[in-house]
């Protein structure tokens, strides 16, 4: 008897039990019943009909599926940043902050990134970019 959800009568349960007897299953189809559920597992993204090849939007942000990244949260790290690093050829620290130049989120051309030392530097290059000394910008991509 389920816990949850719809109850169904006697004569509905009596059916459902009476419906898979005596069906006899050959060897090779018991086979191949098994070997198509080999490596399915419901936690690989891959076999999910909904898999994009690991990259989506979160928080306005490209994200790409890397489990394995220092930084990942939940797996997943911002492209952006994936981008940067790269180029660096180093992972940037966790103090260090992103910025897109244009303010497009999703444009994460190099040319429209740059890097600041903090938190501190981002916001002071936000209300007034002449305020940030050159010592605080890490990359600027205007400059590519």
């Amino acid at each position: 008897m389920p816990k949850f959800g719809f109850k169904h009568t006697e004569e509905t349960k009596k059916k459902i039990s009476l419906s898979g007897k005596g069906r006899k299953l050959s060897a090779e189809t018991k086979k191949n019943m098994s070997k198509a559920q080999k490596g399915i597992s419901r936690n690989r993204m891959e076999k999910n009909s909904s898999w994009r090849g690991g990259k989506i939007i979160r928080m306005g942000y490209f994200s790409i599926r890397k489990p394995n990244h220092p930084f990942a949260n939940n797996g997943y790290v911002f492209e952006h940043r994936l981008i940067i690093e790269h180029y660096l050829k180093r992972y940037l620290k966790l103090s260090e902050q992103s910025h897109h130049i244009n303010k497009d989120k999703l444009d994460n051309r190099l040319k429209n990134l740059m890097v600041f030392i903090n938190n501190s530097a981002h916001h002071r290059f936000h209300k007034n970019p002449n305020t940030v000394k050159a010592s605080e910008i890490v990359f600027d991509g205007r400059l590519i």
